[in-house]
């Protein structure tokens, strides 16, 4: 079992395009302690002692309200800084009681020195306010495409560089179409997306080209997660709402993208059930492993797309039961690494820093921000 374990790192595929996650040698020693770990977990079921939880402390406060916490950012790690911009929240009241949701436009950095307290600076502005898009960390920036504000959704497509305490921004094709609250992922040159029933490639080394079609499915998904596997840009989760003549239903399967249309991909099962992967995050550990984190649970939220309960935005977060598992998905299986409190958290966005991720913000529950950022430490 170890022979084919430490075969497997040697055999990872590392992309060497100036777009691809990054590849320096302290993040490759890293990035293969990651994958070491996950797979001693298949093969001796002890992840929960290799994976920790800390929440640090600090949270931007330049823009008013932002400091009671966003959901559904940008974010990325650039230059030894974490990276977060944009996202959403209700400041003022809850929804429940008429509160009125606002989007933020400032970019800030704290530098990752090891410590729990993040020390934030506005170092720069995005173009316009925005929340629900899909950010994607790459060597040289955050690749940043879509979402939507207070007056539209967007197909604006930029790149956010950061150096000398200082973010920029620069164009990249516009989207073919408006897109919010759908999935994104990046292999080389190769960026993708999935907005509701289709799939779109932009190829970086020929940006001029523009967003090309490669997908059409029937069914819809809002709010899925995305990752590449196997030189395949996959898919999982989502829903589609509730119409006129139809109830809201869940997509509880994944697809890859292939040359000849879709392929299917496993489900994670936790106890035998399959868990939906709906307001989950997920991030790229490698070519061809993807980690997803948290997310909303499958039961009580199709009740609220539907029918949602009387005084259902009042309860404690407990009763809504966020995920708050950790799954890997890798060589075509999906594996639970870990669970925790910390986790159970929804419309988070995730960022990578060697051997550790950074789950920034989210919803505790329906309407509540977390005003926070979790590191997940994947020790080796």
């Amino acid at each position: 079992m170890l022979i084919q374990i430490f075969g497997h790192i040697r055999r990872l595929r590392v992309p060497t395009h100036d777009f691809s996650l990054s590849r320096d040698t302290g993040n490759t020693r890293c990035l293969s302690g990651l994958l070491l770990l996950f797979l001693l977990q298949v093969a001796f079921a002890d992840a929960q002692q290799a994976i920790s939880f800390q929440e640090m402390k600090g949270f931007p406060t330049a823009e008013q309200g932002i400091e009671k916490g966003v959901s559904a950012c940008f974010a990325g790690c650039l230059d030894h800084s974490l990276i977060i911009a944009g996202g959403c929240n209700f400041p003022d009241r809850p929804p429940q009681e008429g509160g009125r949701k606002k989007y933020y436009q400032g970019i800030y950095a704290a530098v990752l020195d090891g410590s729990t307290q993040l020390v934030w600076k506005e170092v720069g502005q995005l173009p316009a306010p925005c929340a629900y898009g899909v950010s994607l960390q790459t060597r040289n920036g955050i690749i940043c495409i879509g979402g939507n504000n207070a007056e539209e959704r967007l197909r604006d497509a930029f790149v956010i560089q950061f150096a000398n305490n200082k973010a920029t921004t620069a164009a990249l094709p516009s989207l073919p179409q408006p897109m919010d609250n759908f999935a994104g992922a990046i292999e080389g040159s190769k960026v993708y997306v999935y907005s509701d029933r289709e799939a779109w490639e932009l190829d970086l080394e020929n940006a001029n080209a523009g967003w090309k079609p490669i997908l059409q499915r029937n069914e819809t998904r809002v709010q899925p997660v995305g990752g590449v596997a196997d030189g395949q840009f996959c898919v999982w989760g989502g829903y589609s709402p509730k119409s006129a003549t139809a109830h809201a239903t869940l997509n509880m399967d994944g697809f890859a993208c292939t040359p000849s249309g879709s392929s299917p991909l496993s489900t994670p099962e936790m106890d035998g059930e399959k868990v939906f992967l709906g307001g989950s995050a997920s991030i790229n550990l490698g070519a061809d492993s993807i980690l997803v984190v948290g997310g909303v649970n499958k039961d009580i939220f199709l009740k609220a797309l539907n029918n949602p309960p009387e005084g259902y935005m009042l309860h404690t977060p407990e009763w809504y039961r966020f995920n708050p598992h950790l799954f890997i998905y890798s060589r075509k299986r999906w594996h639970h690494v870990a669970s925790s409190p910390l986790a159970a958290r929804a419309g988070t966005t995730l960022a990578r820093q060697g051997n550790n991720i950074y789950a920034v913000g989210g919803e505790l529950k329906p309407g509540v921000r977390l005003p926070n950022v979790l590191r997940i430490t994947f020790r080796q």
